[in-house]
């Protein structure tokens, strides 16, 4: 009788390996950064299918509560690093200081009308982006869509800029993508499949020309 007991025992274990062999298989486990890399390319090869503005800036934008704080900085390091090494496939360029725009805060050339809800201090508007607030997103358009028509107007009052600045603002940014993330399910314990969204918005517009999802496999929980 105890061996009966115990051979269905090793047979159950058995199967309880199996089917955890086949969840790992389904669902392989990867860095992060490699799967962001992957995504990153697939977004802007298919972007590149499509046509976008010749050699056009953009920036990333990390709505508030898109990850877990405990994974924020790097998820948004990552995230960044991948953009700008995927952006070429597109002829495209990240630009990751474009809050340098609220120095025209308070540095107001000829013509410029501070935006609504843009009368803060720089650094409390940059921290506003930063933080991925709505406020922050608000006047990011606000702040470029302005300045990319001064710019077409005529340019001239660039050049008295802060050297720092000026080459941070020297290329209109034409897009932002922001990025979100979402669990789609756990089939087990150590296996977490999230879905990571990257949107290519218009600025200024602030319409989205495409969008593109791509799976991101953890062994942790990330929004």
């Amino acid at each position: 009788m105890k061996r009966v007991m115990k051979s269905g025992f090793l047979v159950l274990i058995g199967v309880c390996h199996l089917l955890g062999c086949s969840a790992n298989d389904r669902y392989e486990n990867r860095p992060l950064s490699i799967q962001i890399e992957e995504a990153a390319d697939a977004f802007f090869d298919e972007l590149a299918s499509r046509g976008t503005v010749a050699q056009a800036y953009f920036t990333l934008f990390l709505p508030e509560q898109t990850v877990n704080r405990r994974y924020l900085l790097g998820f948004r390091s990552q995230v960044g690093q991948a953009l700008r090494k995927a952006a070429p496939r597109a002829s495209m360029h990240y630009n990751a200081s474009a809050d340098r725009v609220f120095f025209l805060s308070r540095h107001k050339p000829e013509g410029w009308k501070t935006p609504e809800g843009g009368h803060a201090p720089a650094d409390v508007l940059s921290k506003e982006f930063m933080s991925g607030t709505a406020a922050g997103w608000t006047v990011l358009n606000a702040f470029w869509s302005q300045f990319n028509r001064l710019l077409i107007g005529d340019d001239a009052w660039i050049q008295n800029l802060p050297d720092s600045v000026r080459a941070d603002l020297s290329h209109p940014l034409t897009y932002v993508v922001r990025a979100g993330v979402t669990l789609e399910t756990a089939p087990d314990v150590t296996t977490y499949v999230h879905r990571l969204t990257l949107d290519l918005v218009e600025v200024g517009k602030e319409q989205c020309v495409f969008s593109g999802s791509y799976p991101l496999v953890l062994s942790y929980y990330l929004p």
